[in-house]
């Protein structure tokens, strides 16, 4: 799995977990999460569980 490094800026991560065969990722932290991306002006937030799909250099079906 390559993402781009910031791509994802979680804090307390509780689990995480991938499945190689399907490219399905986990991530629980504690806490939801409020990050604005600075070069495009971009406010996002992610909830305590956050779920996708991932392939090389792409991330699909973003939950959370």
């Amino acid at each position: 799995m390559s993402l781009p490094n910031g791509l994802l800026p979680l804090k307390d991560i509780l689990e995480c977990g991938y499945v190689k065969e399907t490219g399905f990722v986990w991530l629980k932290q504690k806490n939801s999460t409020t990050h604005k991306f600075e070069k495009i002006g971009k406010l996002v937030s992610y909830a305590t569980e956050v779920t996708a799909v991932v392939s090389p250099g792409k991330i699909k079906k973003l939950t959370g």
